[in-house]
């Protein structure tokens, strides 16, 4: 198209992305769909490129894992990943797209154009070459395929040589043909070239034909802490310590700040150990010490040495002691767990650990200072009724929106009604590079409100409802008993995007889906509260640290300091109206005896927003609902 629009680095992510259909209005002011053709990018700077890889690999084997087709992607030891952005390019358009389907009819007498290109279609399509009207209109359908396949409505399928008709207001899918004096109907309706499946038209722009596939990972700004976690599993196994208490902040700052130090190779006991034997066998040589010393003298030697404060060893073994269990049942599924459990948690620590933080204190004194309430309990009772452990604001966060890959129709294989083929996660292949998927993404530095939910309270609910049995229960007095029976029970790497959790995993089930409501909870009052949009909100969720952090995501990739004033001057306010106005929902009792207790007037928010396609959520897991169509009762975690 020859029309040029501005669109915010963050919505392009999601809303024009290859191989979509999008709705443009032309320089006439006419709307017309286009079919996006291809980003002008640049790779982008100041990320850390294996850390992103790294998730969108373990998302692409959970979908195949579920029986999904990811052939697009390439082999597993050969595919690689770039993760690109918007040039921005003075004079040279960053999307390009163009004018689709090029099929056209006259509302006035329903003559229709098949065009053949761009240049035909401008020429014909403003004035109807059958009757003369200005009537000409686009027909904005196509087809699609879970298969991946997509293509423009055509003339073709519905009799070349014949005359046909459109009439939208008698039939919308379907065409005529005049057959002597009578006119005959022809279906709209054409099988998929790739796997045989018999296809109906669909609106272009409808969200059924293209499902981008968008992860949201929080950037590590500070280079430390990438340089850091690119040591691989040693330096992960210390993330995981660190959580685990078995490592000092402090500590930590230390290792990071000595990286070269501490993943020394001959900085290990053991080289340790075996160069100082050699010292002391010198000894015994020169006749200093005899050889009964020589163990002695090495162990002298190490002590003084202080191995451990440059040594990665200590805390890797404190983490595979904790562990063990899980490490000796399976090595490789042990390592790869670290990983992704890692993974989130730098994540989370880069949030908590923000420059520029808001303290619960801070919004505390801010609303007794304006007077908005008259004692802290005010505020602490409201968090403590709704599960709220911590609250803070995070300043300055960088998030990466990704688009690794999309599907048609539905996202989940498990969900595909298509019998020829399996659903396919179709990939961004480089047509320049071989073996390279384009991750098309945009870097968002925003503000937002971290959520820490009391796991106690959590472990008390799951017991409640009898999600787990006593003998199930840690030791609710003791902090590092709580989080490892987390790590443990709680399983954060089988989170998806695109379906949320399995049905077999009950406990991850459980407390994701308590999240997962809590944060549409948090973002609909949220949205009211600050006058951002709720397309303007999302959120991510760390399930095994049972934390949410709710965020702004302007078009413009501009904070606004919305979230910020809601914590100072609204916080009281927001945490009522979350409590009381999320119960109810304007279809009940419909929507109430659904199995789900969720729908678009309650906890239901648009897909830019959600992070796992608005799966598992319900009212249900915060209220304790009425619903008589189901034997389940589940004791609401905030009416506990």
């Amino acid at each position: 198209m020859d029309k040029e629009i501005t669109r915010g680095k963050n919505q392009i992510v999601y809303k024009y992305l290859p191989g979509m259909w999008v709705s443009l209005k032309d320089s006439t002011g006419r709307t017309s769909t286009a079919k996006i053709l291809n980003w002008n990018c640049v790779k982008m700077n100041n990320i850390y490129d294996r850390f992103v890889s790294n998730e969108i690999s373990r998302q692409i084997q959970l979908f195949a894992n579920r029986n999904g087709d990811v052939t697009t992607f390439g082999a597993d030891d050969t595919r690689k990943f770039s993760i690109v952005e918007p040039a921005c390019n003075k004079g040279v358009p960053d999307i390009v797209a163009t004018l689709s389907p090029l099929f056209f009819y006259c509302s006035s007498c329903h003559n229709i154009l098949q065009a053949r290109s761009v240049s035909e279609a401008r020429k014909h399509m403003e004035q109807c070459d059958n009757c003369g009207k200005h009537s000409m209109k686009q027909l904005q359908m196509v087809y699609s395929c879970e298969c991946g396949f997509a293509t423009e409505i055509k003339k073709g399928p519905y009799g070349d040589g014949k005359k046909l008709l459109y009439k939208p207001i008698e039939n919308p899918y379907k065409m005529f043909y005049k057959s002597g004096k009578n006119e005959k109907v022809v279906e709209f309706r054409m099988k998929c070239p790739v796997c045989n499946n018999v296809l109906v038209p669909d609106n272009a722009v409808s969200d059924r034909n293209y499902k981008p596939f968008v992860v949201r990972i929080i950037n590590l700004v500070d280079k430390k802490q990438g340089a850091f976690f690119e040591k691989g599993l040693a330096a992960q196994k210390i993330v995981v310590a660190k959580w685990m208490g078995k490592i000092s902040k402090e500590d930590f700052t230390n290792i990071v700040n000595n990286i070269d130090e501490v993943f020394n190779k001959n900085n290990t006991l053991e080289k340790k150990r075996e160069q100082y034997r050699k010292i002391a066998e010198g000894l015994v040589e020169a006749g200093i010490i005899g050889k009964d010393q020589i163990e002695q003298t090495v162990n002298t030697m190490l002590s003084k040495a202080d191995i451990d404060k440059f040594s990665a060893e200590k805390y890797v073994a404190e983490c595979d002691k904790i562990f063990l269990k899980r490490k000796n049942l399976s090595e490789e599924s042990y390592n790869s767990w670290i990983n992704d459990f890692a993974f989130r948690l730098m994540q989370y620590d880069t949030i908590k650990d923000a420059q520029r933080v808001i303290t619960l204190e801070d919004c505390i004194n801010a609303h007794l200072n304006m007077e908005f309430i008259n004692d802290k309990s005010d505020i602490i009772d409201l968090n403590n009724h709704l599960g709220i452990k911590n609250m803070q604001v995070s300043c300055d966060i960088e998030i990466l929106s990704c688009a690794y890959g999309f599907t048609r129709r539905v996202t989940d294989p498990k969900n595909s009604n298509n019998h020829n083929c399996r659903l396919k996660l179709v990939a961004f292949n480089d047509e320049k590079e071989k073996n390279t998927n384009l991750v098309y993404s945009s870097k968002l530095k925003t503000e937002g409100i971290l959520f820490e939910i009391d796991r106690r309270k959590i472990l008390k609910w799951l017991r409640l409802n009898n999600i787990i049995t006593d003998a199930q229960m840690p030791d609710i007095d003791n902090d590092v008993n709580i989080k490892e029976w987390f790590a443990e029970n709680v399983h954060g790497e089988a989170v998806t995007t695109f379906n949320g959790v399995e049905e077999g995993d009950i406990i991850t089930k459980a407390v994701f889906s308590l999240l997962h409501s809590m944060a549409h909870a948090f973002i609909n009052i949220a949205g009211e509260i600050s006058g951002l949009s709720v397309e303007s909100l999302s959120e991510i969720i760390f399930i095994e640290t049972t934390s949410i952090f709710i965020y702004a995501q302007t078009s413009q990739g501009i904070p606004l300091g919305a979230l910020s004033s809601l914590a100072e001057n609204g916080y009281s306010l927001f945490l009522n109206k979350v409590f009381n106005e999320s119960k109810n929902c304007i279809f009940d009792p419909i929507c109430t005896d659904r199995d789900d207790s969720a729908c678009n007037a309650c906890l239901i928010i648009p897909e830019i927003s959600c992070n796992h396609f608005n799966a598992n959520l319900g009212r249900k897991y915060l209220y304790t609902l009425s619903n008589e169509a189901s034997s389940e009762k589940i004791i609401g975690f905030w009416e506990m």
